[in-house]
C-alpha cells in the first residue's frame, strides 16, 4: 500500500512537480501498469519516481539518464494514473538513446474482483524507428488472487486503436487486442517482487503481435520514502519498423522515492 510521506502543501508541490515533468515528455511503447494496479483502494494522491544517472570516461565516453515515475489520484471507486519514462544517452558525444512515453489511465472498481479501465498513450523511440506512436483503448481487469497483503495477481483483457508513424514517414492505423497478466509478491523485510506479461496481437492478423515481459525486485525500508530496485524487461515485435530488431532486452538498477 502506498503511504504518503509528504502532507499538505509539500505533497501538492511534489505531485505538481512530477506531473509537470511527465507531461513535458514525449512517449514510449507498451506501458507497464503493474505499480498503478497495486492499491486501487488508497484514497488521495500517491506517487513514485526513480532516477538513474550513469557515465563512463577513459577508453570510452558515455552518459545515460533514465527517469520514470507514477502519479496517482484515487477518489471513491475511481482512480487516475499518470505514468511516464524518459531515457537519453550519448556515446562519445553522439546521441544513441532517446526514448520516452507518457500514459494516462482511468480505473473504476466494479466490485472486489472486477474493474474497468480506459487509457491513452503516446511514445517515441527513433532508434527503434518509431517517430511517434499513439493509442487509446480500454478493457476489464479481473483480480485472480489477493490474499491480504501477501501479494496480488490480475488478468487484463481489452483492446486499443493505434496510430504509428515511423522515422521513414510511413503511417499505419490499426486495432490490437490487449491481454496482460501481472503478479506481485511481498517477501517481508521491505522486499517486493513484481512481474508482468503483455500480449498484443492484431485481431485480423494474429501473426502480427507484440509481447513484453518485465520483472522487478524492489527494496524499501520501513522508515523514509527511499527505495532501490533492480528491473529487467524484454520486448518482442513480430513486425517491427524496417531496420529495427524484433527483440529488445534491458536491465537497470535505480534509486527512487515514494510519496
Amino acid at each position: 500500500m502506498h503511504r504518503p510521506y509528504a502532507t499538505g502543501s509539500m505533497r501538492r508541490w511534489l505531485a505538481l512537480a512530477l506531473a509537470t515533468a511527465l507531461l513535458g515528455t514525449p512517449a514510449r511503447a507498451i506501458v507497464l501498469v503493474d505499480r498503478a494496479l497495486d492499491d486501487p483502494e488508497a484514497q488521495g494522491w500517491h506517487g513514485e519516481a526513480s532516477f538513474t544517472l550513469s557515465g563512463l570516461r577513459g577508453n570510452s565516453a558515455r552518459d545515460t539518464t533514465h527517469l520514470e515515475g507514477l502519479l496517482g489520484y484515487a477518489h471513491g471507486t475511481h482512480a487516475e494514473f499518470l505514468i511516464g519514462e524518459l531515457v537519453r544517452g550519448r556515446s562519445r558525444g553522439v546521441l544513441d538513446q532517446d526514448r520516452a512515453f507518457v500514459h494516462l489511465r482511468h480505473r473504476t472498481r466494479l466490485g472486489p474482483a472486477w474493474a474497468w479501465e480506459a487509457f491513452a498513450q503516446q511514445e517515441r523511440d527513433p532508434f527503434a524507428r518509431i517517430r511517434r506512436r499513439r493509442l487509446a483503448g480500454g478493457g476489464l481487469v479481473r483480480t485472480l488472487w489477493h490474499p491480504d497483503d501477501a501479494g496480488r495477481a490480475d488478468l487484463g483483457v481489452g483492446a486499443f486503436a493505434e496510430e504509428e508513424r515511423t522515422t521513414a514517414r510511413r503511417t499505419s492505423r490499426l486495432w490490437r487486442a490487449n491481454l496482460y497478466l501481472r503478479l506481485r509478491l511481498e517477501a517481508g523485510a521491505g522486499w517486493q517482487a513484481r512481474a508482468i506479461l503483455y500480449w498484443q496481437p492484431r485481431p485480423d492478423r494474429t501473426a502480427d503481435a507484440r509481447a513484453l515481459g518485465k520483472a522487478e525486485l524492489r527494496w524499501k525500508p520501513d522508515a523514509g520514502p527511499w527505495h532501490l530496485k533492480l528491473a529487467g524487461s524484454w520486448r518482442y515485435d513480430a513486425r517491427p519498423p524496417a531496420g529495427a530488431k524484433r527483440t529488445d532486452a534491458r536491465y537497470r538498477l535505480m534509486l527512487g522515492a515514494s510519496f
